[in-house]
């Protein structure tokens, strides 16, 4: 049976519908019984769809608030952390530094013997053989020699130059191989070669502009380089970071003083205002050859014993400089600590302690000892009392 489904809005157009049209019939408004038509459930599909997607939306939306919400909160509330203290606290949480430097062992070679390529050899198979680990050179002398040539019109005019620097490469380079630091000591002050040709740098007597002598020109007396120079310090200076230059990471410092002894009264420094103000020139010295050092360089300061126990060459002051280390010569100490081959090493002992104390714990303490036939038990007792840092000195460095 046909029907026409009808068209509400515009009759006329009513459908001719050629299946049944029962209210169970597809075609009937509303379709099946319980069972909506095909447009029904698009519709209801798409409405489902279109609430999912709304419902997502909002979600993000109100995520996306909450998370600008909470930023521009914490924007208002964020304080620049303090680097250093970062670091600080990082540091302290960090395993300690447990790094301890070599002891150093060292035999002393004469400047002059970087010419002679068979000494070197064979010294440095006696370094090996006794199980040390450095030599000490002279590079500067106290009588001003350099043991390396400096184009500094100072050093040209004093005609000091002895040894050319290809020839103290390949000495360095010796060692180097062998791993064996090198420590190139310098004598300061004491320099008799350039302040006798340039004397407006030496030291003279008094208030006169004649140089002074150390000692009386009959029995060799020798002139003096005046710590007030500005020339004079930045020769020095200058010759020490040559020497650094070389590759020598480890600088030892001699006679960083004034002059002193008999006849030391008589001496007179232009530039001078007050004798007080001497250690202070010595101090700048000391901290502007530290800083004028490569960063990984060592400077070592060297005093006579009975100098650091007594205060003399203004070992006190020169305490608090930025030197590493302090090199003490134990040959030259107070009667009180001689020690001979019939001493148990007591003694010997008891002032290494004392000149540790003298030092302090930031400056490491090397001790320079005599070779003699008694120096190697020497060196037994001081390792057995923590005492290693030790250089064994012979002037002709025989050993």
């Amino acid at each position: 049976m046909a029907f026409k489904r009808p068209n509400k809005k515009n009759p006329r157009k009513s459908v001719r519908v050629k299946n049944s049209y029962y209210s169970f019939s597809k075609e009937y408004p509303g379709g099946m019984i319980g069972n909506p038509g095909n447009k029904t459930k698009k519709k209801a599909r798409k409405q489902k769809v279109l609430t999912a997607t709304a419902a997502t939306i909002g979600f993000i939306f109100i995520l996306c608030v909450s998370y600008l919400i909470a930023e521009t909160g914490l924007r208002f509330s964020y304080k620049q952390p303090n680097e250093t203290a970062l670091t600080e606290a990082v540091t302290s949480e960090s395993e300690p530094d447990t790094t301890v430097e070599e002891p150093i062992k060292a035999l002393y070679m004469p400047g002059e013997k970087l010419t002679d390529t068979g000494y070197i050899k064979s010294l440095v198979r006696n370094i090996k053989r006794k199980d040390y680990n450095s030599v000490v050179i002279d590079f500067k002398t106290e009588n001003g020699t350099l043991s390396f040539f400096s184009n500094s019109k100072i050093a040209l005019l004093a005609k000091c130059s002895g040894i050319d620097n290809e020839t103290v490469e390949k000495a360095i380079e010796i060692f180097e191989n062998a791993d064996i630091t090198i420590i190139g000591r310098v004598y300061c002050f004491k320099d008799a070669a350039a302040s006798e040709s340039n004397p407006e740098l030496a030291v003279k007597y008094m208030n006169s502009d004649v140089p002074w002598l150390d000692k009386p020109e009959s029995e060799g007396g020798k002139t003096y380089l005046n710590p007030y120079s500005k020339k004079a310090r930045k020769y020095l200076i200058d010759a020490i970071k040559q020497v650094n230059s070389f590759g020598i990471r480890n600088l030892l410092l001699e006679d960083a003083d004034f002059p002193d002894g008999t006849g030391a009264d008589t001496a007179g420094f232009p530039g001078e205002k007050k004798k007080s103000e001497r250690g202070n020139v010595l101090l700048d010295f000391v901290n502007e050859v530290k800083s004028s050092l490569t960063a990984d360089s060592k400077l070592i300061l060297s005093f006579g014993a009975d100098d650091l126990l007594s205060g003399g060459s203004y070992a006190d002051i020169l305490m608090k400089s930025n030197a590493d280390a302090v090199c003490i010569d134990t040959a030259k100490r107070p009667d009180t600590y001689v020690v001979d081959k019939s001493t148990d090493y007591s003694s010997m002992i008891s002032l290494f302690s004392t000149l540790k104390q003298k030092t302090g714990e930031k400056k490491r303490l090397i001790l320079r000892i005599a070779f003699d036939e008694y120096s190697w038990r020497y060196v037994k007792a001081m390792k057995k009392s923590g005492f290693e840092n030790v250089v064994i000195f012979d002037e002709i460095g025989e050993y």
